[in-house]
């Protein structure tokens, strides 16, 4: 990668664009982290950031919930994942409204606080948690809405850099400051992780399954360079 991105040499990056995600290092069991609770009743999230990827015809909405622990390492809890095709399909929608989208997360968010209590994971309130949304035109729009309901600290993640924010989940997987906790949610994350791929010419193909990837390039974005 240096060597295609900083001396220009004609190398082939083809293959996993998240290279170095690894499931057997990056996915947390969840009896480990319970037993990290057990050493330490205080090893619980400091800071939850929620990062939203969105769409409303045909791309899958994704909410990715890192939560920060006092090691300094951010641990991805969840996945919330609305197949938007999927659900076109079955009930023979034109698409889900923004309106629709925002109960959708709600009802997802409180699932998802009242199982990992029963885990014995602390989620902090809501001054402790920060949601980060796309900065397209079209997210934006469905963070209005999620802020008319909720009243929730919401930031709008406008800087955007592809390769930059590949850069950062790189760097961060490869010294391991973020893992995956290792639930039936998460599972879609691990195979976009995977399964997201550049192709023969260096090129990432349009069409690929990333809602996940996105969500998790919002949520860092706000830890790394707003809040550290």
């Amino acid at each position: 990668h240096y060597a295609y991105w900083y001396g220009g040499e004609i190398v082939s990056l083809a293959g996993r664009v998240i290279w170095s995600f690894d499931r057997n290092k990056h996915v947390m069991p969840l009896h480990e982290l319970q037993r990290k609770i057990r050493q330490n009743i205080y090893y619980q999230p400091s800071f939850v950031f929620y990062g939203v990827d969105s769409g409303i015809n045909k791309d899958a909405t994704a909410v990715s919930p890192w939560a920060l622990y006092p090691d300094g390492i951010l641990i991805k809890l969840s996945t919330f994942y609305l197949n938007i095709a999927e659900e076109r399909k079955r009930y023979g929608l034109k698409g889900i409204s923004h309106t629709d989208q925002v109960e959708w997360i709600m009802d997802e968010y409180k699932k998802f606080r009242a199982k990992y209590a029963e885990y014995g994971i602390t989620i902090p309130d809501s001054s402790r948690e920060r949601w980060c949304f796309d900065g397209a035109a079209l997210t934006q729009d469905l963070m209005l809405e999620f802020e008319k309901a909720t009243y929730f600290s919401t930031k709008a993640v406008t800087d955007k850099d592809i390769e930059r924010d590949i850069a950062r989940l790189v760097n961060s997987y490869r010294s391991g400051f973020l893992y995956i906790l290792g639930v039936p949610e998460n599972e879609i994350s691990v195979e976009e992780m995977e399964n997201f791929v550049r192709d023969e010419n260096n090129e990432i193909p349009d069409g690929q399954s990333d809602h996940t990837i996105d969500a998790d390039k919002y949520a860092t974005y706000e830890y790394y360079y707003n809040f550290m």
